[in-house]
């Protein structure tokens, strides 16, 4: 619970950030040589900045992964840098922090940082090295699955689940996250013919993937409705499922 407040304290915080100016910089800056140590942890890092007029030090976040060495400006990732401006123990968070690699042909290589845990639910924030837009708060609360990217490279869709137990039943509801990388835009889907989906973990998405650039087919449960007793039935029955045709399409 403490957690989820503090969560909820930083994201607002970074919604009254994010309507200051300020000169932009690149939010991450990465080098492909081999680091030295690859099982080094996340490092947080202090720097002033050069200039007699600048007063403001730069705050910098170290990972070590293979064959790269990843830094991210926290000056330009105000919803990080606030939640960690306010979190107990800085150390043992950036600690606990991961970066996966998400490569997109043609393109820079994008980064999924998981930060925020609280046992198997964290939330989830995509970098790239645009100095605008460069950042974008995928999930909270969840658990990521798998990332995919469109056949022209431009959309990139992210997976992530919510797992809770019903009378020793473990049930998964997921939740399709779509993203057009230039400017790293949220986009939507829909079924045919405008038909609404449900798409805020209301079931599982037992399979998604590309069909085109703006089309996906999933697999779902073959079931009237979300409720937990209709879960719990599903996954004790042999387990009928459906395939749907989704549209992909931003607002």
């Amino acid at each position: 619970m403490k957690k989820m407040i503090i969560l909820s304290v930083f994201i607002l915080l970074f919604l009254i950030s994010g309507c200051s100016d300020k000169e932009a910089q690149s939010i991450i800056v990465k080098s492909e040589e081999q680091p030295a140590h690859s099982e080094k942890k996340p490092a947080f890092v202090e720097m002033e900045q050069e200039g007699e007029k600048s007063e403001q030090e730069e705050n910098l976040l170290e990972f070590t992964l293979p064959n790269e060495q990843i830094v991210i400006n926290l000056n330009e990732v105000d919803i990080l840098k606030n939640y960690l401006s306010i979190i107990p123990d800085r150390q043992r968070e950036i600690e606990s922090m991961s970066l996966t690699r998400v490569d997109i042909p043609d393109k820079d290589t994008i980064y999924l940082l998981q930060f925020s845990c609280r046992e198997d639910a964290c939330s989830y924030l995509l970098l790239n090295q645009q100095e605008q837009g460069g950042s974008f708060l995928a999930a909270d609360l969840a658990k990521f699955k798998s990332a995919s990217v469109s056949p022209d490279n431009k959309q990139l869709m992210l997976l992530f689940s919510r797992i809770e137990s019903m009378d020793g039943v473990e049930l998964t509801r997921d939740k399709l996250v779509m993203i057009q990388l230039e400017g790293m835009k949220q986009l939507y889907v829909a079924q045919e013919k405008n038909t609404p989906f449900e798409n805020n973990y209301q079931w599982p998405i037992l399979s998604a993937k590309w069909e085109d650039s703006d089309h996906l087919s999933i697999t779902i449960p073959e079931i009237p409705n979300q409720g937990e007793k209709t879960l719990k039935d599903w996954h004790l029955s042999d387990k009928q499922t459906k395939k749907i045709q989704l549209t992909v399409f931003e607002k």
